[in-house]
């Protein structure tokens, strides 16, 4: 029973590609890219 709360029915066969982003994620990568561009542009 608990195990299809969290769960998703996936009902294509074969090989799969699943991507999993976490969105705050995605924010601490650009924060990086700015990061390390203001960085080396302030040597």
């Amino acid at each position: 029973m608990y195990g299809v709360i969290n769960g998703f029915w996936i009902n294509q066969t074969g090989n799969l590609e699943i991507v999993l982003r976490y969105t705050p994620q995605d924010w601490f990568e650009r924060g990086l890219i700015i990061s390390l561009t203001t960085f080396v542009l302030s040597i």
